[in-house]
């Protein structure tokens, strides 16, 4: 679907008005190109590859030409998913106690963590995805949705300012109604305000109003913008560009590569296994079988000036196909920093070189626990002001931190070890903050351990983390 008739739900006089970065012109010819760009990752995640096999090839391999999807060897999705499983967003944490149990309500209330996890997939997968807050005037609370980058046909298109930041939002789908059949509908989301479009008759959008709300419908707080309803959430993002850079994009033509390589290395085993063999002078019969016998020449003979003679064409090595297939998986996993098992098979590197690996993933990592995190912690002061225009306020807060699981995969026995040292060094508190990730101990709960063991109560500390031995203390005030 071409962005044209989108760019028409936004006028010239009001781009200019909100400051935006580039022309609607300019926005539109970009967005064409991301949307080409997220279709090709959303397939290649999926296993759906450019195949260029040629008739001949086709053949040879069996496989239909025309298909994309039966003859790969995906490890986009290896890449996508190691490094989303080490990004668990679990909450958010606030200064004030009320305002922390608010947004875990929010939080359990949209399902968090399913929520986080499509979010953060498809922030990897497609470059660029979002976060949409909405109210629903029955439940009486704000309701989050994931909504995907725009791929051509449907989804989340944004425009930024020249600072970077999201001016208008516009979602993008279809659907079928009877009196206009398929049709696109346009959602545009300001500030202050929601405008609904649907397409015409005649090809154009005319606006849709939704039943019992006015058009546009307001986004005001106290008279004031609530503002874009939706946060954008960039994999990679810089500050020279507002949108992000996929994880998969340039392992893509190394995918490319490995898949080539599959292929010649199938025919080859093909041809060596069963062999191809020429005759001279004479046509062999088409089914041979042992013990067949093969008459050469008329009459059971040849003539002195007949040569006979049969013979079979050299067989292909099938090794240097598969260690041209291991080098360009170990390839795929050095440029996208992955150190998975799939990506190490023929890898002799050591141990150092493999924990260097591992320190590079977990440098991505915790980049976008950073990056994203703050994007989610204004997504949740968006939700604040929204629940306070619709509703009664929540509790005030003025800090806001979202709160990730350990990225580094952990060895428990190492971290109870590593805490005994420092009990012995005295340091409790400590050992306790490093215990935590283990038996889910929140900050309430280390201080109530410690507390305890501070008054010499250390049942339900020994209770828990039983390999650990206290050292003696002295409780203040003891006679």
């Amino acid at each position: 679907m071409s962005l044209s008739l989108v760019r028409s739900a936004l006028s010239t006089a009001e781009a200019r008005a909100l400051n935006l970065r580039m022309s609607l012109d300019a926005w539109a010819a970009d967005q064409e190109t991301r949307a080409a760009k997220v279709k090709l990752f959303r397939e290649y995640a999926e296993g759906e590859h450019r195949a260029e096999l040629t008739p001949e090839m086709a053949k040879m391999l069996r496989v239909d030409r025309n298909s994309s999807t039966r003859f790969n060897d995906n490890y986009m999705d290896i890449v996508i998913a190691t490094m989303g499983d080490r990004l668990v967003l679990t909450g958010f944490e606030t200064d004030v106690d009320a305002a922390t149990v608010w947004a875990t309500g929010l939080c359990e209330a949209n399902r968090l963590d399913a929520l986080q996890g499509d979010t953060t997939s498809a922030a990897l997968r497609d470059a660029d995805t979002y976060l949409m807050a909405s109210w629903d005037n029955d439940e009486k609370r704000v309701v989050w949705t994931h909504e995907p980058a725009y791929d051509g046909s449907s989804g989340m298109l944004v425009h930024h300012d020249a600072r970077g930041r999201v001016q208008v939002a516009l979602k993008v789908w279809q659907e079928s109604r009877e009196t206009l059949g398929d049709t696109t509908r346009v959602t545009v989301y300001y500030a202050d305000r929601i405008e609904r479009y649907i397409g015409g008759a005649e090809g154009g959008l005319m606006r849709y109003e939704e039943p019992g709300e006015a058009w546009p419908a307001p986004l005001l707080w106290n008279g004031q913008p609530v503002g874009v309803p939706v946060v954008h959430i960039p994999n990679r993002g810089s500050s020279y560009d507002p949108y992000g850079l996929s994880e998969i994009e340039n392992a893509i033509p190394l995918q490319d590569a490995l898949n080539r390589t599959l292929y010649s290395m199938v025919m080859t085993a093909e041809l060596t296994g069963f062999g191809v063999r020429w005759a001279k002078g004479f046509k062999p019969p088409a089914g041979i079988m042992p013990g067949t016998w093969i008459v050469i020449g008329a009459d059971g003979g040849l003539d002195k000036d007949q040569v006979a003679d049969v013979g079979m064409l050299p067989q292909g090595e099938i090794m240097p196909y598969i260690q041209q297939a291991q080098w360009l998986t170990a390839e795929i996993g050095k440029i996208t920093r992955t150190p998975a098992p799939e990506f190490m098979g023929s890898d002799n590197a050591s141990g150092e070189a493999l924990k260097q690996r591992e320190i590079g993933l977990l440098g991505k990592v915790r980049r976008f626990q950073v990056n994203a995190g703050n994007r989610w912690e204004d997504f949740v002061r968006l939700s604040w002001r929204m629940q306070a225009a619709f509703s009664s306020p929540p509790p005030e807060f003025k800090t806001i931190k979202a709160v990730w699981d350990e990225a580094e995969l952990r060895n428990d026995k190492e971290v109870v070890e590593n805490a005994q040292t420092l009990v012995d060094m005295g340091l409790v508190k400590e050992a306790l903050r490093q215990m935590a990730p283990i038996f889910k101990w929140d900050s309430a709960k280390i201080d109530e351990l410690y507390e305890e063991y501070q008054e010499g109560q250390r049942g339900a500390l020994s209770s828990l983390a039983g390999n650990l031995n206290l050292p003696p203390f002295e409780i203040e005030g003891a006679a």
